[in-house]
């Protein structure tokens, strides 16, 4: 926390500070856990920028990705232990600091890219972050909005058109199907 803290302060009022009309907000949960000492290697630009490899996998195996914030990070290295243990299963750890700077900056890119199409796409962070993470991805939170609404683009490319859905097109795959058949009324007493 401190390094996001001391990042917030010089945004604000350091000397190299170009907006001083900022806004800085910490969220900090009322549970009892213990914050472990930083290790020595903390990936500090991850911890500002809203994510980086927090536990990585100690065996071998089928891979996945576990990323989590706050209260529910205790809850991901648990995972990863019975997986590991249990499955055999590789489970990286990602402790994500902020899921609303990762959309921000992945809403950025995409909008720069939009503004600049003849300049070379900038990569989003969490895509940077991913790179190279393979498996499936799985995000925890408790936050009452699902994270995956915050949609901090995906680390892999998606196929930009289906048999059902050509380029340009704004209807999904499904969309093309015929309309269910209405159901029966219920009967009035």
């Amino acid at each position: 926390m401190g390094h996001i803290i001391r990042d917030g302060l010089e945004r604000m009022y350091g000397p190299d500070s170009d907006d001083r009309n900022l806004m800085y907000y910490l969220t900090v949960y009322n549970e009892p856990i213990v914050q472990p000492a930083e290790p020595a290697e903390l990936d500090v630009e991850g911890v500002i920028k809203g994510i980086y490899l927090l536990a990585p996998a100690k065996i071998d195996g089928p891979r996945t990705q576990i990323l989590a914030s706050g209260v529910s990070v205790p809850w991901a290295l648990e995972a990863q232990r019975i997986l590991a243990e249990d499955w055999s299963v590789s489970a990286d750890v990602w402790s994500v600091t902020s899921w609303n700077e990762l959309r921000r900056d992945g809403l950025a890119a995409e909008e720069e890219a939009f503004l600049n199409p003849e300049q070379p796409a900038r990569v989003p962070f969490v895509t940077q972050q991913l790179e190279g993470a393979t498996g499936p991805v799985v995000a925890v939170s408790d936050y009452m909005k699902p994270a995956a609404r915050r949609r901090p683009s995906p680390p892999k490319k998606r196929p930009s058109s289906t048999p059902n859905n050509p380029p340009g097109s704004r209807s999904s795959p499904s969309s093309s199907k015929a309309p269910p058949a209405p159901s029966s009324p219920s009967p009035t007493t």
